[in-house]
């Protein structure tokens, strides 16, 4: 029997499917993007100078045994095959919010430095 936190819960939806994980030349457009950068932490009128680190999380490789999965209502997550983990969000997220925080400090301190 399934319980009902189960039944409820869209990764467990038996209408999985594995994706393919975007090749390294993607290209995210120009919304996708700011959309991105935003959700990163980046205010792209105020940040313009950060948006390559959205630009290099849009396109960074999933770590080794993670895959991109949709669920039979269509949104994506990440699995790790190997301990069986999954994410919401992609596994580097983390890490390139955190990237956005520490090149903001350092040009906050090139800017301090010059003026």
């Amino acid at each position: 029997s399934t319980s009902a936190l189960n039944s409820t819960d869209p990764m467990n939806s038996k209408n999985q499917e594995v994706l393919e994980e975007a090749g390294s030349d993607y290209q995210p457009r120009h919304d996708e993007l700011v959309e991105y950068a935003r959700w990163l932490g980046v205010v792209p009128e105020e940040d313009g100078d950060l948006l390559w680190v959205a630009r290099a999380g849009l396109s960074a490789s999933l770590p080794e045994n993670w895959k991109p999965c949709r669920t039979g209502n269509g949104q994506v997550y990440y699995f790790n095959f190997s301990t069986g983990e999954s994410e919401w969000d992609h596994p580097c997220d983390a890490q390139f919010r955190g990237m956005v925080q520490e090149e903001r400090h350092k040009l906050c301190a090139a800017r301090e430095q010059t003026s």
